[in-house]
């Protein structure tokens, strides 16, 4: 009877040793898979081509990473993980240059910015923790400062058709990060006349 009690009890020592290596492997995979590591963390980070109704979020990482900018007008809404005024520009792939586009924003709006990637957020004071919430700052241009170049009003349309599928902020007017028709509707709708 003693050889079959320490054979059961031998078993359950493997089958709990073997269960907690399986949990360790499982969580040290997730964690490589969706924590960001120091070669992750965003370098470099800048706004550029602020307008009046968008702006670039640019940043570098060390390795190849997707992120996203978590945005707003409102700079409390970085407090809360779910409210509501938050706004999200995403990237569509992987790299270590990264670019998103903001669109569709106010005029002369001050905006507060944090970039996330993976499970990590990073703000003015690097990795953001419940406790040190600073985010980037820009403010959009005044309508009154708009160039023309930004309106459209001055592209030539032959040269818009060549710049289809192209990422060029010139001509893409509804900075949705690509040159496409939507952009030369905007362009026509202007009441610009496009010559052959």
């Amino acid at each position: 009877m003693s050889s079959n009690l320490f054979k059961s009890i031998a078993l359950f020592a493997g089958l709990a040793l073997s269960l907690g290596i399986l949990v360790v492997g499982v969580l040290s995979l997730r964690s490589y898979f969706t924590k960001a590591t120091g070669s992750d963390e965003p370098n470099n980070i800048r706004t550029s081509n602020i307008t009046g109704n968008s702006a670039q979020v640019l940043w570098n990482t060390q390795s190849d990473t997707q992120g996203l900018v978590k945005y707003s007008t409102d700079p409390q809404a970085f407090q809360s993980a779910n409210n509501s005024s938050l706004l999200f520009g995403t990237e569509t792939q992987a790299g270590k240059s990264h670019e998103v586009t903001l669109s569709q924003l106010k005029a002369d709006t001050t905006y507060y910015y944090e970039i996330a990637i993976a499970e990590k957020v990073y703000g003015q004071n690097g990795l953001v923790t419940d406790n040190n919430h600073l985010p980037f700052t820009f403010t959009t241009a005044t309508l009154s400062q708009t160039t023309p170049a930004q309106t459209g009003s001055n592209l030539d349309p032959v040269v818009f058709k060549q710049k289809f599928g192209t990422t060029d902020v010139l001509y893409d007017l509804n900075k949705d990060g690509t040159v496409n028709a939507s952009d030369y509707l905007i362009f026509l709708s202007r009441n610009i006349s496009p010559t052959p």
